[in-house]
């Protein structure tokens, strides 16, 4: 399993916190899996600057150009699951996607 960092912006995240984007299409420079963490960091305005908020899901599957035709050559889609809401130090735990 591995961790990866991401930084999204404002209205994903919003989507993403809001259980109404629970999907990411990216470039597959990471070799995402399921089972994997995806740990993401909104970022506010054109400086990315960081807004200490933050959230942490679980890729539960994944689609790539070998098993979904149309799918440019490089790039994944997975969905996830979210486990852990991140916010000003406070952490609240979904457990039973932890394991």
């Amino acid at each position: 399993m591995v961790v990866h960092n991401i930084k999204i912006q404002d209205t994903f995240f919003k989507a993403k916190r809001n259980g109404l984007k629970l999907w990411e299409i990216r470039k597959n420079d990471r070799n995402y899996k399921v089972g994997d963490l995806v740990h993401y960091t909104k970022i506010d305005g054109s400086d990315f600057a960081r807004s200490g908020k933050d959230n942490l899901y679980k890729i539960t599957y994944i689609l790539t150009p070998e098993n979904f035709e149309g799918l440019p050559s490089g790039y994944c889609i997975f969905s996830e699951a979210k486990i852990l809401w991140l916010n000003r130090g406070n952490i609240w735990k979904k457990n039973y996607l932890i394991k």
